[in-house]
């Protein structure tokens, strides 16, 4: 439970689909700063029917993220849900979603892509 005297921090996360060239859709809330983006993505749910994502976990490296508005990536068709972070300066960041702590300003996007190896 977050103290009461923390400002909210506004949070975006904007959903896109390279594979199907959908127009991207932005989902917002407010959290408390230091929540961890996994928190944060769970509160857009509950406060958003529209979004829903879901994620399994692994023992070794923490969560995944597997489905996004109920779009889950193929292990044959070599896609994947790819979580990036946008700062102020521009620099795009993938953070862990499990533990990375939100940071104001920053821009999340969640893009569904095909795994390039």
């Amino acid at each position: 439970m977050c103290p009461l005297d923390y400002e909210p921090v506004p949070i975006e996360v904007v959903v896109k689909n390279s594979l199907l060239n959908k127009n991207p859709v932005t989902y917002s809330t407010e959290v408390v700063h230091g929540w961890i983006l996994l928190g944060a993505m769970r509160k857009l749910m509950d406060v958003n029917e529209n979004f829903k994502f879901s994620y399994t976990e692994d023992p070794n490296y923490g969560p995944f993220l597997d489905s996004v508005n109920g779009l889950a990536g193929k292990e044959e068709e070599r896609t994947y849900w790819e979580l990036l972070v946008k700062t102020p300066d521009g620099t795009i960041i993938r953070p862990n979603v499990g533990t990375s702590n939100l940071e104001n300003q920053y821009k999340y996007s969640v893009n569904m892509k095909h795994l390039n190896i």
